[in-house]
């Protein structure tokens, strides 16, 4: 059995709690059968799967990478689930870039609006679909984002500013996290950028990178879908439906905060 394969068996094997009046526990194993499914019903593929839990095993998420006809990053959707209450159970769409299996996320993750009770599972059946539904959308804006963030490039000093205002200010990283971001920034695991790992693009991945390395699961998802938000208002300004670069000096002296497709269940 291969290592994803003990993943997916691991997630699907945690006890689900009992029902009570109030709560009804969402098993791991039905989430991962309901995105498959729609992930089917939409004529798309899946390649690869992975899976994280923290010690307890009662948090876990999940992310899906899809096939697409970018030679650098496919499609994903991830989700997120509880067993101890902590969560409602969320699904959120971006991209997956192949060259470091980092996951990028874009826009609201879309999460059920009642407590785990009453018609849950049919709720997750239209989490689910929504999310699959949108991910063609998401994942064309994130590429988008990519050629932007590909022709901005950061220096030294405006690299130190932002880490410590994610660190410090924003909560973006944690301490584990910086650690490993200050050693890719230093000595880069990949090339993302195919010059100098010195574009926005690559500082991006280098965050991402940490989140993988150090990952919470209480927490993965909305890291990701918060740093994509703080990268667009730090660094692009609204123009219609589209964003265009600021540049660093009105990124830094001009932040605001941006405008953001959201998606309600």
């Amino acid at each position: 059995m291969d290592t994803i394969s003990k993943q997916r068996e691991a997630i699907i094997n945690i006890p689900v709690p009992e029902s009570t009046r109030t709560y009804t526990a969402i098993p791991n194993g039905l989430v991962v059968a309901s995105i498959e499914q729609e992930i089917e019903k939409a004529g798309l593929k899946i390649y690869s799967e992975h899976y994280k839990t923290n010690g307890k095993g009662n948090q876990v998420i999940g992310t899906f990478s899809i096939a697409s006809d970018d030679a650098d990053m496919g499609m994903m959707i991830a989700f997120q689930n509880s067993y101890d209450k902590s969560k409602r159970l969320a699904v959120a769409v971006g991209g997956h870039v192949f060259i470091c299996t980092n996951g990028a996320v874009v826009g609201d993750a879309i999460t059920l609006n009642k407590k785990h009770q009453g018609s849950i599972f049919f709720e997750m059946q239209e989490s689910i679909h929504k999310g699959v539904d949108v991910m063609f959308e998401r994942y064309e804006k994130l590429r988008g984002d990519k050629e932007r963030m590909l022709n901005v490039t950061m220096d030294k000093r405006t690299i130190s500013e932002l880490v410590g205002r994610m660190y410090i200010e924003e909560a973006l990283i944690t301490a584990e996290q910086l650690s490993v971001l200050k050693k890719e920034l230093d000595e880069p695991t990949h090339e993302y950028d195919n010059i100098e790992n010195n574009s926005l693009w690559a500082f991006y991945n280098n965050v991402t990178y940490s989140y993988k390395e150090k990952a919470n699961p209480r927490n993965w998802m909305q890291n990701h879908i918060d740093l994509h938000s703080f990268v667009e208002g730090e660094f692009f300004k609204p123009k219609g439906n589209l964003f265009v670069p600021l540049s660093l000096e009105e990124s830094i002296s001009e932040p605001f905060q941006p405008i953001l497709d959201e998606i309600h269940s």
